[in-house]
């Protein structure tokens, strides 16, 4: 699922589901009204009522688990939607972790430009780690996860592994 459907899923999904709402109910009611013509009818020993009554239940409860069918298709497009949004929330969280660590990367550098550099990476790396930098918005990060972090750079982030961990050692 692509992620700028979700929104447009998530309104299909809630459409689908309030649209059965009243069919499923109205299918419920009708299941209880049958039953209750089936107690009536064996109460008065009524075989042919009974019939005809079982047939009615038949075909109800056939809609009923058609549209069963239907929600659990719908639950199981909500879990997908649940799960693509939680990827797209730790992804975002990963990557502000990363941005802030190359800003302490950055501000070091910054300070030590009439020093002599001491650090093991080379200006390609230096200029894909800004580019890296200026991908997001930096809010927080946590440092008890920096050791972690290199592990779980998102696919769309793999090339700036070997200079992010290059800057996580640096800062150590």
């Amino acid at each position: 699922m692509d992620d700028y459907k979700i929104n447009d899923t998530l309104k299909e999904l809630k459409s689908k589901n309030s649209k059965l709402k009243k069919p499923l109910e109205n299918r419920h009611e009708e299941q209880e009204y049958i039953f209750e013509n089936m107690t009536k009818g064996f109460e008065n020993e009524d075989i042919e009522g009974c019939k005809s009554n079982l047939e009615q239940l038949k075909d109800n409860s056939k809609h009923i688990r058609e549209m069963m069918k239907q929600q659990n298709e719908y639950i199981q497009t909500s879990i997908t939607i649940a799960e693509k949004t939680l990827n797209i929330l730790n992804e975002a969280k990963t990557l502000s972790c990363l941005m802030d660590y190359i800003t302490d990367f950055i501000d070091i550098i910054v300070d030590e430009l009439t020093q002599e550099l001491k650090y093991d990476i080379t200006i390609e790396e230096f200029e894909l780690l800004m580019r890296f930098k200026r991908k997001s918005n930096v809010e927080f990060h946590n440092d008890d996860d920096a050791k972690k972090l290199p592990e779980s750079i998102p696919e769309i982030s793999k090339e700036f592994k070997v200079p992010l961990i290059k800057v996580l050692n640096a800062l150590e």
